[in-house]
């Protein structure tokens, strides 16, 4: 909710769940909410260059239940030591300057603590003036005694790979290398392209070779492009997965990031499931033209052709997400567009009209429960047919399925796709008769 504001403003958000916080708990979400929404808003608000960084670590863990500590910081005006003690009062500003200049009324710390202190936790800031603050608030939750079913689980293919970040200092090197570090993968840094392509020199003469490198978008010295094409073009290099770090904000040519060989993006805010899942597939989908995927599944069945083949619209923004559901579709049988975020998919429908839509929840510019709305909104203006829209969500958790059906989506399937699990939802969006439509 807040990236595009941050990002709009030159401040870097990101955020980091500590590998070892358990996230299968009960406690209360709406105002867990509030509460982040008013401190990072804030952080964002008063930050005029550098970052905003939002941190959940564990602070203490039994049988039962679980601490967990958030902490937000950032690099921006900071608050005078003087008011420190008084900041959580109502109407309570550092500065009355601030209010002329950044807006607000001082009442949202007031709010905050005591939302924090209904739930059973501890709020306070520290700063320094003119360095940056750093609010912090500790909440007790229930562990849930949830099904194994309903947990996401991470796999294993990922040990032992070697990943290579090109991205400089900041909070997202950090993140991506505790992240990955977690998956057992064996991870090193380069500050700047030309650091990562002289380490790339070395590993071609007898070093180690990266299995994958994720290389940010804009780097102090050349563009994170640049860095791909250079890559590419040197016949003296090994041939590395190459992942794009970018902005939600930044719009991307996708052929410009074919012809750099760039297999897949990322985007910041850096989610850690979204981080996994491409990494994933970049070792489950063989790179070559043409290849298949290597999940060790049975033979899929094509779709019985009745009534014809549907016209299916895939919106996701992954490239290696696409080219899974695009290989299985034409295992069954069937073709599809592509569109890369929401709005590429309303304009799409409003060219032609599709059977169904493969459609990701969280894309840039638009995700997929905004676009979703806007088809349903579109189509009962103008009474055209509705396509069936199916989810696709990296997210398999216990509500993620009532969430997208109360978008106005008509099915649901978990990334990353079993392809019998796909023929099997299509059939019943799509053939009435099929006994998967019951």
């Amino acid at each position: 909710l807040l990236a595009h504001r941050a990002h709009g403003y030159g401040v870097d958000l990101e955020h980091l769940l500590a590998p070892d916080v358990p996230t299968a708990l009960s406690g209360d979400p709406g105002r867990l909410r509030q509460v982040l929404l008013n401190l990072v808003g804030n952080a964002v608000k008063f930050t005029e260059q550098g970052h905003a960084f939002v941190e959940v670590h564990r602070e203490h863990e039994d049988s039962s239940g679980v601490v967990l500590r958030f902490s937000v910081r950032d690099t921006g005006i900071g608050i005078p030591a003087e008011t420190l003690p008084r900041l959580f009062e109502p109407f309570m500003q550092a500065d009355g300057s601030t209010t002329r200049k950044f807006g607000g009324t001082g009442l949202g710390l007031a709010i905050c603590k005591q939302l924090v202190e209904q739930m059973g936790g501890r709020i306070g800031a520290e700063s320094e003036y003119g360095k940056g603050s750093n609010f912090w608030f500790t909440l007790p939750f229930q562990k849930q005694v949830a099904p194994a079913s309903s947990l996401r689980t991470e796999s294993s293919i990922l040990v032992g790979k070697r990943m290579w970040l090109v991205c400089g200092p900041g909070p997202a090197a950090s993140i991506l290398e505790q992240y990955a570090g977690g998956w057992g993968m064996l991870v090193e840094t380069a500050p700047t392209g030309g650091a990562g392509l002289e380490t790339l020199r070395r590993a071609s003469g007898g070093e180690p070779k990266p299995d994958v490198i994720i290389v940010s978008r804009e780097l102090a010295d050349m563009e994170g492009l640049a860095f791909a094409n250079a890559v590419r073009n040197d016949g003296n290099f090994a041939d590395p997965s190459l992942v794009l770090l970018t902005l939600l904000k930044h719009r991307l040519d996708l052929g410009s990031l074919r012809r750099a060989g760039i297999a897949a993006c990322v985007t910041k805010p850096i989610r850690r499931s979204e981080l996994h899942d491409c990494l994933a597939g970049l070792f489950t989908v063989d790179p070559a033209p043409g290849g298949d995927v290597k999940a060790e599944t049975a033979a899929a069945t094509p779709i019985p052709a009745v009534n014809g083949k549907p016209r299916i619209l895939v919106a996701e923004d992954n490239l290696i997400n696409q080219r899974v559901a695009l290989r299985q579709l034409k295992k069954l049988g069937l073709d599809a567009d592509l569109a890369s975020n929401g709005s590429e998919a309303l304009q799409a429908l409003d060219r032609g009209d599709y059977d169904i839509v493969l459609m990701d929840c969280h894309m840039p510019e638009m995700d997929g429960y905004t676009a979703t709305r806007r088809i349903r909104e579109q189509a009962a203006g103008n009474n055209r047919l509705l396509p069936r829209i199916i989810a696709m969500t990296a997210n398999a958790m216990a509500g993620d399925r009532e969430r997208c059906l109360e978008a106005g989506m008509d099915d649901y399937i978990s990334k990353p796709m079993q392809v019998e699990v796909l023929a099997a939802t299509l059939a019943r969006n799509y053939y009435p008769g099929h006994p998967e439509s019951v």
